[in-house]
Order: structure tokens, then C-alpha cells, then sequence
């Protein structure tokens, strides 16, 4: 989700967008499993997350999201 397909770090990714992108696939995929989820606002909050940071990455979390769901969860 954060690099390029020669394993580089995007260049438009700081690390702290990488950690508010991946802890909300993890939220989803938690959210997903009817799993609590709300320990990741704080971990998101601790990086600088906000809506409109969460916002700019929603495409990237949305697909990795889905993703994930469609390899683990039962058909």
C-alpha cells in the first residue's frame, strides 16, 4: 500500500501517512469482523490523523480494505 512495486516508499508518503493509512484498513478490517475498533482513533491521533488527513487517502484505504476482506472473510 506504501510502496512502489520496486519496494520504495511512495515519494509523496511521510511516515506518519503511512501509519494513519494503515491503522484505518486495520479499523475496517476489524470493523468488518464486528470487532471493537475504537482503540485506533487514539493511534491514529497520536500520528496527526484527522478527517481530512484520513479523507486525502480514502481511495488507497478503501482498496486495500477490500482487499484484505475479500481473501478473509467467509463467502
Amino acid at each position: 500500500m506504501h510502496f512502489t512495486d520496486d519496494n520504495r516508499l511512495l515519494p509523496d508518503h511521510s511516515r506518519s501517512q503511512a501509519e494513519i493509512e494503515a491503522e484505518s484498513v486495520a479499523a475496517c478490517v476489524l470493523g468488518a469482523w464486528g470487532l471493537d475498533f475504537t482503540p485506533s482513533s487514539l493511534y491514529l491521533a497520536a500520528w496527526g490523523g484527522n478527517k481530512d488527513r484520513v479523507r486525502e487517502s480514502m481511495q488507497r484505504i478503501s482498496s486495500t480494505s477490500k482487499k484484505i476482506l475479500e481473501k478473509i472473510l467467509p463467502e
